[in-house]
């Protein structure tokens, strides 16, 4: 299976390896989470759809990383945290007069993942956060 290896200073701040894996799996659209594997030097990420062609995008969220407690929380701490954002979300696109057929494109996406979000948290599948 591939894994991408990217450097990794341990004493930056803590990372949760479920909360990066989740970054990335919703990053490039993945049906599973990738596995990550965090030591005192090195980040590895193994899936089966890894490439050196997302070694730049990966990167670039290892750099952006900021580690959310919510997220520690548990699956249910993320999917509520994100139904609470999609109102604000929803709010304001329920606030244009006149949306472009690609905003409305896109709001169909954002609630078609905020559904899956709250069907989750409404039958209890609180395994994974992946289409919310």
């Amino acid at each position: 299976m591939p894994t991408i290896t990217f450097p990794y200073d341990h004493s930056r701040d803590p990372m949760s390896p479920g909360q990066l894996a989740d970054q990335i799996a919703n990053q490039f659209g993945l049906a599973s989470n990738p596995s990550v594997d965090i030591n005192p030097t090195q980040i590895l990420v193994t899936h089966p759809q890894a490439s050196e062609s997302q070694r730049a995008a990966v990167q670039a969220l290892i750099d952006a990383y900021v580690f959310d407690p919510v997220w520690a929380g548990g699956v249910e701490g993320v999917l509520r945290s994100r139904a609470q954002a999609a109102l604000a979300t929803n709010a304001t696109f329920l606030a244009k007069a006149s949306p472009t057929a690609a905003e409305v494109t896109a709001e169909v996406k954002a609630l078609a993942r905020q559904m899956d979000g709250v069907i989750r948290l409404a039958l209890g599948l609180l395994d994974t956060t992946m289409g919310t």
